[in-house]
């Protein structure tokens, strides 16, 4: 607060004895699921002719807000919007590919105008899409001057070998989306449309029950009877090891946001979705009255269902199997970094031939698939839900079938923002859910729980509805299978490094050490005073050390820091601990 000083006088102005440590928050969700703003189009792009002499390419693109120049814009909503087209040529070859730059420009009048800048064919199925400089030059043609503008999607168009049939992927090209409630992801991706994807109705269920901040990561967006772009797709979901920003994919760019500390993959148990048939109504009869109905008529208006139908999964069990693996194995080696939420996918149920939450023989043996993928303190980094959720979005809607890792993500937000991470995220009933997809009894939750599998379950108790029952992670150690406990020490040493960063490069000397050693009670002191640890007292309930003793020249000559910090999880005088270091001005937190 400033204070303005007008008349000579004493005066007292509150200042605080020291700057107020940075807020870290811990109860951020990031969701990876396929691009929902741009879509092949309502008149499917296809080759023309037979054999093919012309192509028409469309594609679908939502309404949604994005920044532009530093302001919020409106993209306007457009079906069937002509990427190219032409009916006596096709732009590449059989076999090749051919790509296209969607951008959104503001022009000199304002307002928002989508562009289409067309790259060069390859005889491979991997066109280059148009380099940056190239979309510049594109919009400065067609406005004549420089105007801001935002690259929504790269367009890539494979031919068939065969050369009768196109291939349509949109790669998503904007950043990571943050939302801070349900009405932010409509604004920034649309409306949802039932396509069977989950990730419109995990984000909604994230904010429903407790949750105040989530990031959506895109991937591309294939057609989804199209198994060499699903297979392309799936990789994205994972992403490639130390890529940039500009090229990281799903997880390896959310691991880029530094406030995502939970984070799920909702389509990978996306379903092929169709609409019903138009059905026709009977004509209405005048001359209504009891006599035996005559034969069905086939006059009357054509009426379209409002719902479509849930098909089989778009990926098979070893799919989503690797890519949860390939997760896992990413996450691992930086377990307090983030928490990856895992569930069974779905199972097809032999008396009534449909796709179903998976029954609990499935999620047994589905969680020992993951037992030797990382070692036992790394799995961690990993807790998985079970069974699928019965939800209810709207009073008198339709009933969906839902994973839990969302709702879970909810529960743990809503757990941490009321109380902190040091509370376990569980015996909380879950909003908007009407049922469970298979029932959880006792027997089934000593299995699942209370055996070395440590499967959280979701429960139905009279009076109470549905409830999170369990708050463990997938790691066998007596201590870190507590996921309060493996959230607490992941809070404390993301504090602890943000905090040290002030100290980076700092002369290393005894009074470093001293500076170190404050900051670092200045953090843990409030926990323990808030009951995030155990003891009668801070000195039952923590250590701090940085001295001379784990400081030695050779060390310091590397130019090494390391302070050593115990902090008491369980009861008193029992410590896990992990030293916080600094080399080469990197702060770094290991066990």
């Amino acid at each position: 607060m400033a204070f303005r000083y007008q008349v000579p006088g004493v005066y007292y102005e509150p200042r605080p004895r020291a700057p107020e440590a940075p807020a870290v928050r811990t109860d951020v969700a990031g969701f990876i699921g396929f691009e929902p703003r741009v879509r092949d189009g309502s008149t499917p792009s296809e080759l023309l002719g037979t054999p093919p002499v012309g192509h028409a390419f469309r594609v679908d693109v939502a309404g949604f807000q994005l920044e532009l120049g530093g302001a919020r814009e409106v993209v306007p909503a457009a079906v069937d919007l002509v990427v190219s087209q032409d009916l006596a040529s096709i732009p590449m070859l059989a076999g090749g590919s051919v790509s296209f730059a969607l951008v959104a420009a503001r022009p000199p009048g304002g307002g928002v105008v989508l562009l289409v800048v067309p790259g060069e064919a390859s005889p491979l199925p991997a066109a280059p899409a148009p380099s940056d400089e190239q979309v510049e030059d594109a919009v400065r043609g067609r406005f004549g001057a420089k105007r801001p503008l935002a690259r929504i999607a790269d367009l890539l168009y494979i031919r068939s070998g065969g050369g009768d049939v196109v291939r349509p992927t949109v790669i998503p090209r904007l950043p990571p989306t943050r939302c801070d409630e349900w009405r932010d992801y409509l604004l920034y991706f649309g409306a949802p449309v039932e396509d069977g994807t989950v990730l419109a109705h995990a984000v909604r269920a994230f904010f429903a029950n407790g949750g105040r901040r989530c990031f959506v990561q895109t991937v591309r967006r294939p057609r989804f009877e199209d198994g060499m772009g699903l297979a392309a797709a799936l990789a994205d979901f994972v992403g490639v090891l130390g890529s940039s920003e500009a090229e990281a994919t799903g997880l390896e760019r959310l691991l880029l946001v530094e406030q995502v500390s939970v984070v799920d993959a909702p389509d990978l148990h996306a379903r092929r979705a169709v609409a019903p048939a138009p059905f026709t109504l009977p004509p209405r009869e005048l001359e209504a009255d009891f006599r035996r109905c005559g034969p069905p008529r086939a006059s009357g208006p054509a009426v379209a269902a409002s719902t479509v139908a849930l098909l089989d999964p778009l990926y098979d069990e070893a799919d989503v199997l690797s890519a949860q693996r390939a997760m896992m194995v990413r996450v691992a080696p930086e377990r307090w970094r983030a928490l990856l939420l895992l569930a069974a996918p779905l199972e097809l149920d032999t008396s009534d031939g449909k796709w179903h939450g998976p029954s609990a023989q499935r999620a047994e043996a589905w969680r020992r698939s993951f037992d030797g993928v990382v070692g036992d303190l790394e799995m961690a980094c990993a807790a998985m839900y079970h069974p699928w959720a019965l939800v209810q979005e709207v009073l008198g809607g339709p009933t969906l079938e839902l994973p839990p890792t969302p709702l879970a993500a909810g529960v743990i937000a809503r757990r941490d923002l009321a109380r902190g991470p040091h509370v376990a995220p569980a015996n909380e009933t879950l909003q908007g859910v009407v049922g469970l997809s298979r029932p959880v009894d006792d027997a089934v939750n000593a299995v699942l729980y209370d055996s070395p599998l440590h499967i959280n379950v979701l429960r139905a108790f009279p009076g109470f509805g549905v409830q999170l029952w369990g708050a463990r992670t997938l790691s066998p150690d007596f201590w870190l299978r507590f996921l309060n406990v493996r959230r607490s020490i992941s809070a404390i040493e993301r504090r602890v490094a943000l905090l040290l960063r002030s100290i980076v490069f700092e002369p290393n000397t005894p009074f470093l050490w001293l500076q170190v050693s404050q900051l670092l009670s200045s953090v843990l002191l409030p926990l323990f005073e808030s009951g995030a640890l155990r003891g009668d007292s801070p000195d039952e309930a923590f250590y701090v050390r940085c001295d001379g003793t784990i400081n030695r020249p050779e060390q310091l000559e590397n130019g090494r820091l390391v302070c050593e910090v115990g902090v008491a999880v369980a009861a008193p005088s029992e410590f896990i601990v992990f030293r916080v270091g600094r080399r080469d001005g990197v702060v770094e937190v290991t066990e």
